[in-house]
């Protein structure tokens, strides 16, 4: 018998991000620079509903980087 697949649920917004208290890493393609945003400042920033775009996974681990924290 598969593997079930559960269904995804709604993109992660900065507002959950700061209650999870997960860690943002977040850097720019052109000059690989890389900073560690807090969520919750964000959110206090930019709003709590704002979806944080993408969640890739952290190089050789497999492990998305907010399970990493």
């Amino acid at each position: 018998m598969g593997a079930v697949k559960s269904n995804p649920g709604p993109p992660m917004t900065l507002g959950n991000a700061a209650a999870a208290r997960v860690r943002l890493i977040v850097w720019s393609r052109d000059c690989s620079r890389q900073v560690e945003p807090e969520p919750a400042e964000l959110a206090s920033r930019y709003g709590a509903e704002i979806a944080v775009l993408r969640a890739r996974p952290i190089a050789g681990t497999g492990t998305p980087p907010s399970a990493s924290a």
